[in-house]
Parts: C-alpha cells; structure tokens; sequence
C-alpha cells in the first residue's frame, strides 16, 4: 500500500459465513461484518452449498463494512478459502447445479477408479496425495457418471473462493495452493498435471488459470465496484493474503 490511509479488503469464504475485514496500513482492522448462509445434504453423506449465496454474503458483508469505515481509500482485495469443494460452471460462466465440498463422500468409487487408473504411488508422486472423494478429481468423475445431462454443459470448474473472485472481477482463476486440493495439480511442476487430466480423459481447459498466492490476476469490476461503493479497478490477489481471518467462520458483525 501506498499510504498510511489506505485499506485493504480481506474477504475469507467460510465453511457456514463469509467474513470481510477491512485492514489499514499498520495492520490493524478497522471493520469486520460476516454473513452465513446455510449447507444442504439432500443426501447422507453429501455435502452442498449455492455458489450465489457466497456471492451474495460478499455483497452484504461489503455494503455493512462501508457503513463503518469509507471504502473510497481502498487499495486492494485479498481471498481467502475456509471451504474447498468444487463449482460447476457453464459457458456464460453461471452455475449448473450447487457446489460439492470437500467433505463430501459420494465419490468414494471414483476414488478407486482414480487410483487404480493413474496408480497410487503415480498419484501420490504428482498430486502429493491419495484420491479424496470431495476433490474437484473426483467428483468431476461422479458428475460425469452420475449426472451426465449437467456434465456436458460443463465449460468451467472453480474452487468456492474463486467464484467469488469471478463475480469480482470476470476472471477464471486460482491461486497453486487452492489447486493441489483438487487431486489434479502436478505441486512439483506447479502447473496441471496432464497426466492425470489425460489418463481420467478430462479437458484441462474447464479448469482456471493458476497463479502464485500474492500475484495479481485481476481487477475489480466498474459495474461490481459501483454496486459495492468500491474503487473501480483495484486489483484483487490470487489467493493465500495475510489477513487476520480468525480460524472459524462464526459470525462476528
């Protein structure tokens, strides 16, 4: 930052809220608001939420935020995931059905079909890790068995804190970090692992662009910024930003 006034925006996408700090130069928060939204199980063992209702827990964590402090001075966005799971998007980039998390365990046979099929010492190699059944591996391979009708509208794949970062600033993206959660990164080659991609025969293009946690790879929107009271065009970091999140999501503003 380049001034003493200026503020940074730190929006953490939780298991049960979202919580937004608003951080001055020193460190210091001089705002913070949350809002909650709620997890479905239409299933035992499944695990889902509405990508809109992060998206609208942002605008109305934001909108109460500059009802504390003025946002004018605000310098820049940083993201941060609580929750993972995966985001299924079609070609205009809207959802197709509700995320699954991580902790979701529907997938368990895809599990076995992943690890026989790429090996489990292969993948463990690659990915660091052994198949889990709410990775976006994973449950790419149950949507495509299971729900095939959603699967062939599928263009784009998000990890939650990264739809957020969509409607932010227009980009598919996410930080390397994010990605090895997705049984699908190569953390060696920080890069896709084609592979993997290839050997489940995916098309590594519905997945984001990746970046390093502090990098930039996008600016906030003039429409977005206009709706929230923000400056148009601060960048917004890939991920991975030292704010103060507290370690769980209950609501505190």
């Amino acid at each position: 930052m380049t001034g003493s006034s200026e503020l940074v925006l730190g929006i953490d996408i939780g298991k049960s809220a979202l919580k937004a700090l608003a951080i001055d130069a020193n460190g210091r928060v001089r705002a913070q608001a949350s809002a909650a939204y709620e997890t479905q199980t239409p299933q035992p063992g499944w695990s889902e939420q509405r990508p809109d209702d992060w998206w609208q827990a942002c605008r109305a964590s934001i909108l109460a935020l500059g009802t504390q402090v003025p946002l004018t001075t605000l310098a820049s966005i940083e993201l941060r995931g609580s929750v993972q799971g995966t985001v299924f998007l079609d070609g205009d980039g809207e959802p197709i059905r509700n995320a699954i998390l991580a902790n979701d365990e529907r997938a368990t046979a895809e599990c076995e079909e992943i690890e026989r099929t790429v090996g489990v010492e292969r993948l463990v190699e690659i990915t660091g890790r052994r198949a889990s059944a709410g990775s976006t591996a994973a449950t790419l391979l149950w949507l495509r068995r299971n729900q095939p009708i959603s699967y062939k509208r599928l263009h784009h794949v998000l990890l939650p804190k990264d739809y957020v970062r969509l409607m932010l600033t227009g980009e598919f993206a996410t930080d390397v970090g994010d990605a090895s959660d997705t049984g699908l990164f190569d953390v060696g080659a920080r890069a896709w692992s084609t592979e993997i991609i290839d050997a489940l025969n995916l098309d590594e293009a519905i997945l984001p662009r990746t970046y390093e946690g502090p990098e930039l790879n996008g600016r906030l929107l003039p429409h977005v910024a206009a709706d929230l009271g923000l400056p148009a065009g601060i960048p917004v970091s890939a991920g991975g930003g030292p704010f103060p999140v507290g370690a769980d999501d209950t609501p505190s503003g």
